[in-house]
């Protein structure tokens, strides 16, 4: 198999429609348009970029995914991989805006010699997730804490030699439109013309003045964080 055929980049993500559900947006000051926008914009904006990188790749979206646990359905899908004949595995969720191809292709590069990559989120989550067969153990894989807030550290930990890319954004919640803007990371493209919409149409935002959120703009549960990342 040919050097860049051992390496598979996993889409691990919902639906458009099934992820503006699970995250909730629309609870958080967003309109029902305006969420389902972001979740397909968001999607369209992550498949776009996986396949300008070259790489060969899969969406699993929700109905392919096996097992009770966030953790078990990401376990299956990477032995899924591995059982495909893949040494390699990339992964992401569909919720980080400047996911960009150059960052696939190097997640690919380091693999030659690290054990794992990491695309650390802002949140403590990771927005790409990228590892050898031989880093990946299931049992310690199924138990990282994946609804927390040090996942990446957690991976970090069981990975063996792991390199590290830039920190980024993922979108859990509508203030993360606020954060993304803020920062001006969103590259020239319809992704950043979208978010910058969403968040121009916001009722009050209250992250862009570093004020504390009323009940109705707290995040909901952490259960509802998207993959991974934390692939959420």
């Amino acid at each position: 198999m040919a050097q860049a055929l051992q390496t598979l980049v996993l889409v691990f993500a919902h639906s458009a429609p099934e992820e503006a559900a699970h995250k909730g947006w629309q609870h958080q000051g967003l309109a029902v348009h305006g969420s389902q926008q972001l979740a397909k914009g968001l999607l369209q904006h992550t498949l776009r970029q996986v396949k300008a990188s070259g790489l060969p790749w899969q969406w699993l979206s929700t109905p392919q995914q096996q097992g009770h646990t966030f953790g078990q359905r990401l376990a299956n899908a990477i032995e899924r991989a591995w059982q495909q004949g893949y040494q390699q595995c990339i992964v992401v969720g569909s919720d980080c805006p400047t996911l960009q191809a150059a960052h696939l292709n190097r997640a690919h590069q380091l693999l030659q010699s690290h054990q794992a990559v990491l695309g650390p989120a802002k949140d403590g989550g990771t927005w790409l997730l990228a590892m050898r067969q031989s880093a990946y153990q299931r049992h310690a894989f199924v138990n990282v804490p994946w609804l927390g807030t040090q996942v990446a550290q957690h991976l970090a930990h069981i990975l063996g030699t792991v390199a590290w890319l830039p920190q980024m954004h993922d979108v859990d919640h509508v203030q993360d439109l606020h954060a993304l803007a803020q920062a001006n990371q969103l590259p020239q493209g319809p992704m950043r013309a979208l978010l910058l919409s969403l968040a121009a149409s916001l009722r009050k935002p209250y992250a862009l003045y570093g004020q504390h959120l009323p009940p109705l703009y707290l995040p909901l549960a952490p259960s509802l964080r998207g993959p991974p990342v934390a692939l959420a």
